[in-house]
């Protein structure tokens, strides 16, 4: 799914996304303990700010503002109709509107004195990646923080073998609406990641959410 795909999307889907992932029927099944392990990562590491990457409505943000009332909080998303339901939602924050990738948005955010970390759930399926790397080795590369780290949530696979075993999985179930998503989105490998961020002394270490999904995190 391109870009513009994805802001045309998501833009309609603000309204009712809060509501629609309690129903769905596949891929939010674990979709809460996520965002709880996301808080776990916060409470144990206690950063002064976090940089959400990704932020779409603020569920995150309305958690953390529970669970860590003084954390500074910065969200990042593309879709404004997502980002109007998050300040809405949280009205105390800053959000920036931004597709992640332009860091200039945003990266300054990272050096401002403060301990900081990033953290994003359910966004950086839509980027190649390669472009996730990309992403990952710049926000390494201009960060002096030693004890920087980034936690993530969201779709991928072990390697490109399970992808491929769960898409003719899939369709043998007749669920093609499963695969059709997994082929028009960028399902992180999880594999490849870190072997390719371990090059540049780049760490990734992660574990099952759910059926679908991961959880990671990144640090040097």
């Amino acid at each position: 799914m391109d870009m513009n795909s994805v802001i045309s999307t998501f833009n309609v889907w603000a309204n009712t996304y809060d509501d629609d992932i309690l129903t769905a029927s596949w891929g939010f099944e674990s979709y809460n303990e996520g965002l709880d392990w996301i808080c776990r990562q916060i409470m144990n590491k206690c950063p002064d700010r976090v940089i959400d990457l990704g932020c779409g409505t603020g569920a995150l943000a309305e958690r953390l503002k529970h669970t860590h009332p003084h954390l500074e909080y910065v969200g990042v998303d593309i879709c404004p109709n997502m980002l109007n339901a998050a300040k809405k939602r949280i009205p105390s924050s800053l959000f920036i509107q931004a597709d992640i990738r332009d860091y200039s948005m945003w990266i300054n955010y990272l050096n401002s004195g403060l301990n900081c970390a990033i953290v994003s759930t359910y966004a950086l399926h839509h980027i190649e990646d390669d472009e996730k790397i990309k992403l990952l080795r710049y926000i390494f590369s201009n960060v002096y923080q030693n004890d920087f780290f980034i936690a993530v949530v969201d779709y991928a696979f072990f390697n490109a073998t399970e992808r491929i075993k769960a898409i003719n999985e899939q369709d043998k179930l007749h669920n093609f609406h499963i695969t059709r998503e997994i082929e028009s989105e960028h399902y992180a490998d999880l594999n490849y990641l870190k072997t390719i961020l371990s090059n540049s002394a780049i760490y990734c270490s992660y574990e099952k959410n759910g059926i679908w999904d991961w959880r990671y995190v990144i640090q040097r």
